[in-house]
């Protein structure tokens, strides 16, 4: 990190510290960065709990994060995309033991319906890998693009066809989500 750089995380820094924030918001690589820098203990220690969405968490960045923040601290993992906010959720035990170096981003969010896909279109079995594909009205219906919404990353919706059910409205729409996984009998991912 170039000089200017770290200067310029350092004032994020200072105002946690100086105005006593006590819930931060941020995405991992901001977060990791900030808790790196000098003095973070200090400039930390008011806040009650952080809360980080976008990338994958590691283990070994839950630890460090431990050894930083006030011990009280609460850490939030929301998994969600641009189409639709707030996935999956869940706040990161005190303890790490027992838990892959990827940590697993939540609890599904019982406000969407998800089905694991294979290329075809067609829901995978168990232990095959398919695409993640979200179903609920919270996601956008669309993209905008040359003056009107057009599909975007929203499909077909593999739920409601292979259910034999109805078709989509304008109160549901199905979104890819471009992550890949495995169906398992465990609630969280």
């Amino acid at each position: 990190m170039t000089n200017g750089a770290s200067a310029r995380l350092r004032e994020p820094l200072a105002t946690i510290e100086t105005r006593a924030v006590s819930i931060v918001w941020a995405i991992p690589a901001l977060l990791r960065t900030l808790l790196a820098l000098p003095g973070a203990r200090d400039a930390f220690r008011s806040v009650r709990a952080t809360s980080s969405v976008s990338e994958a968490i590691l283990r070994s960045d839950l630890e460090e994060w431990r050894r930083v923040l006030p011990a009280r601290c609460a850490i939030l993992i929301i998994y969600s995309m641009t189409e639709a906010s707030g996935l999956a959720a869940w706040f990161l035990p005190p303890d790490a033991a027992g838990l892959g170096a990827r940590l697993p981003v939540g609890y599904p969010n019982p406000l969407f319906d998800f089905a694991i896909v294979a290329e075809t279109g067609q829901p995978v079995a168990m232990g095959e890998i398919g695409e993640l594909w979200v179903r609920g009205n919270m996601i956008t219906l669309g993209e905008w693009r040359d003056g009107r919404c057009q599909p975007g990353r929203a499909v077909e919706d593999p739920l409601i066809r292979h259910a034999g059910s109805c078709e989509p409205t304008i109160s549901s729409a199905c979104a890819r989500t471009g992550c890949w996984n495995s169906p398992a009998a465990r609630t969280i991912w």
